[in-house]
């Protein structure tokens, strides 16, 4: 990758991250403090640095939680596209934190026999990402206080 190519990257990094739904999926990218390097990432490297991405995963949970009501099963097969590996066992508990900490609801939808939950962002959710996204840009070098 030539230098122009991480100049372009890192002009466009604070759009992307704002406009798609892998905006959490910086998987090929690491940030760091003066600029970008791009690294081919392995899940090897996601496992062991699961803890520091956890922040990611609950932001990628709230950006598809504020645009439409997302259930478990879906969310862990989203993730899995942008190369993180969660089991129920992982994801529920997480987004069982978010409903206790008030940044998700949850609902029941019943069909027969079957029972789904449903997570929505709530007020306090949406402000929680919009800080976030806000301190990524300032991270990145792409905000106010850059």
């Amino acid at each position: 990758m030539s230098s122009r190519d991480v100049d372009r990257f890192s002009a466009e990094i604070p759009l992307w991250f704002t406009r798609h739904s892998s905006s959490l999926s910086i998987l090929a990218i690491v940030i760091r403090y003066n600029g970008f390097m791009a690294v081919e990432v392995s899940a090897d490297d996601l496992n062991e640095h699961r803890d520091l991405l956890g922040g990611l995963v609950s932001m990628h949970v709230l950006h598809h939680a504020s645009e439409e009501e997302i259930y478990g099963a879906w969310m862990i097969e989203e993730l899995a596209g942008h190369g993180y590996r969660l089991s129920a066992g992982t994801l529920y508990p997480m987004l069982h934190k978010m409903v206790r900490n008030g940044y998700l609801t949850v609902r029941t939808e019943r069909d027969g026999r079957t029972a789904r939950k449903l997570y929505a962002a709530t007020d306090k959710g949406r402000r929680g990402l919009a800080v976030a996204r806000e301190q990524m840009r300032i991270f990145t070098g792409k905000g106010p206080e850059a």
